[in-house]
């Protein structure tokens, strides 16, 4: 049982813990800046832990905002591209979201807890088998998860699922997005030009665009429906 990670309409997120301060070779970590339109509004690092069984993802959102506060998200994801577990805590309060599937992998749990105490929670149907990615809020590491789960994983029909967190009033819920095309483009990277893949997908009423590096490392994302873009720190995109 397991699931996967990423964003659409609602796609955003926080998690859990402090990450290690040395990454092995087999790690990708990496930082990112934030913008609503073009106001930045956080910064986060995420490391890639990658294994014979697959990878594990821990991630830290530190907001400009002081109201906001910080997320944390961790989540691992198989080898055949469903998540295991993950969750999200955040500073701001106290919250703790975690996201089980079941062992048919057809049924999702989502519990949530403020100060180690449960306050809700909520079942979610899901078409098993699957993989699907988590929209973590403000997380530029489920897109990381994304390209490389098109990748490994590809669909015929070009059509995959991302789980929409819990938000206020909102229940979580899956929502589908599409592959559209894939293309070459140019970037620059600590001020030396470099030739990126460009991946074109549809969430919900718009297209977003995800970059990333010839070895597959997320750029950038930009997720124009919610106004949002995802820049790895020094790098910049030739248009």
């Amino acid at each position: 049982m397991k699931l996967k990670f990423l964003s659409p309409a609602a796609l955003l997120a926080l998690v859990f813990v402090a990450f290690s301060a040395h990454a092995d070779k087999n790690s990708n970590q990496a930082n990112f800046e934030t913008f609503q339109g073009s106001k930045k509004t956080a910064d986060s690092t995420y490391v890639l832990d990658k294994n014979k069984n697959g990878i594990k993802v821990r991630s830290n959102v530190t907001y400009l905002s002081a109201t906001q506060g910080a997320s944390s998200n961790s989540y691992k994801v198989g080898t055949d591209g469903i998540i295991d577990d993950a969750s999200i805590r955040t500073s701001a309060d106290k919250t703790l979201m975690m996201f089980t599937p079941n062992k048919a992998n057809d049924e999702l749990s989502i519990d949530l807890l403020q100060d180690g105490k449960a306050i809700g929670g909520h079942k979610v149907a899901m078409k098993a088998p699957t993989d699907f990615i988590i929209a973590f809020h403000d997380d530029p590491s489920a897109f990381q998860v994304l390209v490389d789960s098109l990748n490994a994983h590809p669909h015929a029909d070009g059509i995959y699922m991302l789980m929409v967190p819990p938000k206020g009033t909102k229940a979580g819920r899956f929502e589908p997005y599409m592959m559209k095309d894939k293309a070459e483009a140019k970037g620059k990277f600590n001020g030396e030009e470099i030739t990126l893949t460009e991946y074109t997908l549809r969430f919900n009423s718009g297209l977003s665009h995800i970059y990333t590096d010839k070895d597959g490392n997320l750029m950038q994302a930009e997720i124009k429906p919610l106004n949002i873009r995802h820049t790895r720190k020094n790098f910049e995109l030739v248009k």
